[in-house]
Formats: C-alpha cells, sequence, structure tokens
C-alpha cells in the first residue's frame, strides 16, 4: 500500500523535558517533644532511636495495637494490623475463610463453594491459613484418607469481619 498525497498523518510528537516523578505524600514528621523510650508492638519495628517522638507519652506495651485514637503513633502504622490484613487479604483467603464459615469442611468442599479458585492456590492459601492458626487441618486415617479443615477459635473470630465487608462491599462495590 502506497501514501498518497491525501493521506492526513498527525504530527510526531516533540521530545519535551524529562518527567520527573510527583511525590505522593511528604513525609509525616513525628512531634516534637522528648520521651525517654518508646516501642511499637512486634519489636521489629521499634523507635528506640528516634528521641522526639510524642510528648508526655507513657511507653506503649508490646501487647498494645488496638485503636488509631487510643495513640498517635498508631495513626499511620500498626503492625499487628498490617500482618493481619495481610492475610486476610489475600487473593481468595476472604472467599475460603467465608466458605469455611458456610460450613465447607473438605478440600472439594471448599474448591465448589469458590468458583474460579484453583487447585493449587487453594492448596497454598489452606497452608497459610493452618500456619497462622486460622484453621486446623485434621487427617482421618480411613481408605481412602480423608482430610477435613475448620476454623479455630480465632478463625471463627473472623465472622463479624467477614460480615463487615460482605455488608460494605453490597453497599459500595459495582
Amino acid at each position: 500500500m502506497t501514501d498518497s498525497p491525501n493521506d492526513v498523518r498527525p504530527p510526531a510528537p516533540t521530545p519535551g523535558p524529562p518527567r520527573t516523578p510527583t511525590p505522593i505524600a511528604a513525609p509525616v514528621e513525628p512531634p516534637t517533644a522528648q520521651v525517654s523510650r518508646l516501642h511499637l508492638p512486634m519489636s521489629d519495628l521499634s523507635m528506640d532511636t528516634q528521641p522526639d517522638a510524642v510528648a508526655n507519652t507513657p511507653a506503649i506495651s508490646d501487647d498494645t495495637c488496638t485503636t488509631v485514637a487510643a495513640h498517635p503513633l498508631y495513626a499511620s502504622f500498626c503492625p499487628r494490623f498490617h500482618r493481619g490484613i495481610e492475610l486476610i487479604g489475600k487473593r481468595w483467603t476472604g472467599a475460603i475463610v467465608r466458605a469455611m464459615l458456610g460450613g465447607a469442611a473438605r478440600f472439594s468442599d471448599i474448591a465448589a463453594a469458590v468458583p474460579g479458585l484453583s487447585d493449587r492456590l487453594l492448596s497454598e492459601r489452606l497452608r497459610e491459613l493452618e500456619a497462622a492458626g486460622v484453621i486446623a487441618r485434621t487427617v482421618i486415617p480411613a481408605i481412602p484418607v480423608r482430610v477435613e479443615y475448620a476454623l479455630t477459635e480465632s478463625g471463627r473470630a473472623l465472622d463479624p469481619v467477614i460480615d463487615a465487608v460482605a455488608h460494605w462491599a453490597e453497599t459500595w462495590v459495582d
């Protein structure tokens, strides 16, 4: 095919100055009052080296990571919340827990309750949930061997969380 004089083509783009990324948000600086020692829970994330934290704030115990309003440092990060949301927020995990809350106990029951989930990924998620103590795996010695899964106390405690997410999704997700 040849170009005819009647063909109209848009002009080629002209190179401009290099684009520099715009920062999303500036880092948040802690308030400047003195605190002798301050720890975030789950001690990998301690703030021992930052003497300027929050004025007149008592030391935070290692088991405290409850509400944002309880302590201003939790407004930005809580390691337990982060690990918890990473666990239940993984792809398919919420659907697996929801199926198990509905009574699914065997691998095939869970697979049938969550369409589109591959056997390989279901197996991986069940292992992760078992390692986290959310489910328990029971091998029943029979011919053939049966494996059943059940929510632990911490898994059953996710019921109101799953209900809240389901309600939110019904209200806000298209």
